[in-house]
């Protein structure tokens, strides 16, 4: 949920599948890294076309990741 561009909550699918909303004054995205991209390129919107964080294009772009 967004408040004049704010992240001020998010949506949730608890263990018996009903939907929740918590309600927070800080949401992190903290997700494997190529979760986190996925993530934000699903995030586009009439004001983020490309996706949140994606304005020079660069989005999953030059990200690594550490195996062991």
């Amino acid at each position: 949920m967004t408040q004049k561009g704010t992240l001020t909550a998010s949506n949730n699918i608890d263990a018996a599948g009903k939907a929740q909303i918590q309600r927070a004054r800080t949401v992190i995205l903290s997700a494997y890294t190529f979760e986190n991209v996925r993530l934000l390129f699903l995030s586009a919107d009439t004001k983020h076309r490309r996706g949140l964080g994606n304005n020079s294009g660069q989005l999953g772009q030059n990200f690594m990741t550490k195996m062991f």
